[in-house]
């Protein structure tokens, strides 16, 4: 209980703090990291008593009846989802502050994205968002697709502590192009797609306020119509974090 106390009192905690004495709790609701003693060597630390009874880092979501509608868990203590990231997968990214957009197109394509937040903190986790709107008679090509044609792909590159996550794209719907056998699958309207990601970071940021961690989204597409399919296009939507608070 002495430990909790410094914590609240060195961050200004004032909400109460539970404390679970032998991680009865955590045990006993499976949360029991038993692969703390490799996760540690991985780190290159010596393990320690500090490192015993810890459970997964992990987070339940509740509704205003206390009830757990949802759960999230990470297997490392050092990767941590940001309290925007986490309300944006509860309320919907649209209900939370985020960073400024950035935006691409092409004809009958509008491309836009934008960040959990502004800022990280090294090892955070956060969410890249992405939206594309489309032209009432445009749709694009989504995998399985035919040799020949170009199917929508999300990448996201820049900074080298930048780790992305694996991502999920529509599968879209099933579509016949007049006088071809082959079978094609299509989305239309808007597309909504979350890019998971983290900063690994050990860099010391905490006397340079204009550290920044760069992000590149790179969507590659082909868009067609009922008449006519346009060439693959290839858009690059650049972004940028303020990297802070990472001492060494």
């Amino acid at each position: 209980m002495d430990t909790l106390s410094r914590f609240a009192e060195a961050h200004g905690v004032v909400y109460p703090l539970l404390s679970d004495v032998g991680s009865r709790f955590i045990e006993s609701m499976g949360l029991l990291n038993t692969t703390i003693a490799e996760e540690v060597a991985a780190f290159g630390l010596t393990m320690a008593s500090k490192h015993r009874g810890l459970p997964y880092p992990g987070t339940f979501f509740l509704d205003e009846d206390g009830m757990i509608i949802d759960k999230q868990f990470e297997r490392f203590h050092r990767i941590r989802p940001t309290g925007n990231t986490l309300l944006a997968r509860l309320i919907g990214a649209e209900g939370v502050a985020r960073s400024s957009l950035a935006a691409a197109s092409s004809p009958g394509v509008q491309i836009a994205a934008w960040l959990d937040t502004d800022v990280v903190y090294a090892n955070q986790l956060q969410d890249l968002h992405v939206r594309i709107e489309l032209d009432d008679d445009v749709h694009l090509y989504v995998e399985p697709i035919p040799d020949g044609y170009s199917a929508l792909s999300l990448e996201l590159t820049g900074d080298e502590a930048l780790r992305p996550r694996p991502h999920v794209i529509d599968g879209g719907r099933p579509f016949i192009v007049d006088g071809l056998d082959e079978e094609f699958f299509v989305v239309d309207g808007t597309l909504e797609a979350t890019i998971p990601f983290a900063v690994h970071s050990n860099r010391n940021t905490s006397g340079d306020p204009a550290r920044t961690v760069d992000i590149e989204l790179v969507v590659d597409y082909q868009a067609c119509t009922k008449s006519e399919c346009f060439v693959p296009e290839t858009r690059t939507l650049r972004l940028s974090l303020t990297e802070v608070g990472n001492p060494t």
